[in-house]
């Protein structure tokens, strides 16, 4: 029997953010395919960042921070980059969540920088929205020399769901 913890089929939905073509992915059916989104339901009071590596056909590992972005110790071994980790979750303009939860994780360059523009956004705010969660605005990307990264706006607060919801994580 296979254990049911809220992961999906294939290993747990995703979300991915792919800097050179400036595109987001999933998975769907067990393969990737680009995904066009407007809004999202970031979980970002529940948000990690760590040490991360992906060994040649491994999973990847991660070693999370005690405390949201304050580095510990680099583990041992090579390879090891900073990154980040949070639960997203796909929303209708009224607010009415579908698909399935994902998990948008990444070393990448690009994508990190969009994480932390966002996370600061979040920081300044959420003290104003106790027990709410940000709805984030995908609002393209802003090429650079190097690499892309992701414009992500809050743009509204909504009513944080319970676990266990039918509709939401």
């Amino acid at each position: 029997m296979a254990l049911d913890l809220g992961l999906g089929g294939n290993g747990g939905a995703f979300l991915a953010f792919k800097a050179q073509a400036q595109k987001w992915q999933t998975n769907e059916g067990g393969e990737k395919i680009n995904l066009d989104w407007t809004h999202t339901i970031w979980r970002l009071d529940e948000a990690q960042t760590g040490w991360s590596r992906w060994p040649d056909g491994e999973a990847r590992d991660w070693v999370w921070d005690d405390e949201i972005g304050k580095a510990g110790p680099e583990p041992t071994g090579e390879g090891w980059q900073r990154g980040f980790q949070v639960s997203v979750q796909l929303v209708e303009p009224d607010d009415k969540t579908y698909g399935e939860p994902m998990i948008f994780n990444s070393t990448a360059v690009g994508a990190k920088l969009g994480f932390q523009a966002l996370y600061s956004e979040y920081e300044e705010q959420a003290a104003n929205n106790p027990g709410k969660v940000p709805v984030v605005k995908n609002n393209g990307v802003t090429p650079s020399k190097r690499t892309s990264i992701p414009k992500l706006t809050i743009v509204r607060w909504i009513d944080k769901p319970a676990n266990g919801s039918d509709t939401r994580f």
